[in-house]
């Protein structure tokens, strides 16, 4: 996000990198939060929420950060922060039912690191060159949207089909086989 504000909304590095603050304690939030709802709600309903929120708070966020308001700059930063968090909050939780136990942790090593590199290396240069060759500062957000919704359709399609790990009970349930039947009855 400092590549964003300080070449497309001209704040200097030192404003930019206090902004982000804003940024981290929306994720921290998120992350806390979205964690402790997929325990009430069950994680599906949160994964949606979190789909949801991604294609509406993206472009608010966006929003508040072109109004040059220093304050508002910083609330969206924080919105963005969020809804950020709202996905990793559930990840962890997530990728415990996603493999079996003799390959869980290989999975998500090799997962988080494909997802990291793909997102964290090259996904900010994809943003910074499609905002500066097509001026339209919503481009993130565009982009961002289009992968919840991608994400949410294949999750959609693929959910019936996958066999579900069970380390622990989960999201609520009594009992571990509760939990898995309302995922695939769901």
């Amino acid at each position: 996000m400092n590549v964003y504000i300080t070449k497309f909304l001209g704040y200097d590095m030192a404003t930019a990198i206090l902004l982000n603050t804003f940024g981290l304690l929306g994720y921290t939030s998120g992350c806390t939060f979205f964690g402790w709802l997929s325990d009430k709600i069950t994680m599906r309903k949160s994964v949606y929420l979190s789909c949801f929120l991604c294609c509406t708070i993206s472009y608010l966020g966006f929003y508040l950060l072109q109004t040059k308001t220093l304050y508002l700059v910083g609330f969206g930063q924080y919105m963005v922060g969020l809804y950020v968090g709202s996905f990793v909050g559930l990840s962890h939780a997530f990728m415990q039912v996603l493999f079996p136990a003799d390959t869980r942790y290989t999975g998500i090593a090799v997962s988080f690191s494909i997802g990291i590199a793909i997102s964290g290396g090259l996904m900010p240069s994809v943003y910074t060159f499609m905002t500066g060759y097509t001026g339209n500062l919503y481009m993130a957000a565009i982009i961002i949207s289009c992968f919840a919704i991608i994400f949410t359709s294949v999750s959609r399609v693929y959910r019936r089909n996958a066999k579900l790990y069970s380390p622990a009970p989960h999201y609520g349930a009594d009992n571990e086989n509760e939990s898995l039947e309302e995922l695939r009855s769901a």
